[in-house]
């Protein structure tokens, strides 16, 4: 990420596979139930962003989980730290950031887009770049699927929570996977 080093562990290490233009080993195969990539973020001033950002992902999914499948970002919910996150949704994009650590309702706002028609956004087997993008100084979130946008949210708190969390790729916390 943006020239940082990710680290996992045997057991939590997503398998390289080839991409969406069958270039060998140019992305990760997470399994959905213990892959993730977890990038440190203490003392790296350009994963502690403050201001307008953009989380973008190639993904495929190959089943959507009931529950949150987490793609990347800053998040914890037991510690109260989050930051910034996207995520799938039972079948919606979520784009989410936080200005403020504590409690997710008081200092955090999410872009939530549907689908239309819900069971249709996300196909398995299908590949999707999902990107979510911040702009602090007229205060939006838009969320975007294959570089249409499919989602705006204005009215947003400027700044974003900063904090010494890791950067995680493919989950958050002990579950959450993508």
């Amino acid at each position: 990420i943006y020239g940082n080093d990710g680290t996992c562990s045997v057991e939590s290490c997503p398998t390289w596979t080839s991409d969406k233009d069958s270039n060998p080993q140019e992305s990760y195969d997470f399994d959905g139930s213990a892959d993730y990539v977890s990038v440190d973020a203490t003392g790296t001033s350009n994963l502690k962003i403050t201001g307008d950002f953009t989380l973008a992902a190639w993904v495929v999914p190959q089943a959507i989980q009931s529950g949150t499948n987490f793609i990347v970002g800053k998040w914890q919910d037991t510690s109260d730290e989050r930051s910034y996150g996207m995520w799938i949704y039972g079948n919606n994009l979520n784009c989410a950031k936080c200005h403020g650590g504590g409690e997710w309702s008081a200092n955090c706002e999410l872009n939530k887009v549907l689908g239309e028609p819900v069971d249709g956004l996300f196909i398995p087997g299908e590949p999707y770049h999902l990107a979510c993008v911040y702009n602090g100084n007229d205060g939006t979130m838009t969320a975007y699927i294959n570089g249409l946008p499919v989602g705006n949210k204005s009215g947003l708190e400027y700044g974003v929570y900063t904090n010494d969390m890791d950067v995680r790729i493919g989950n958050y916390e002990s579950g959450h996977f993508f």
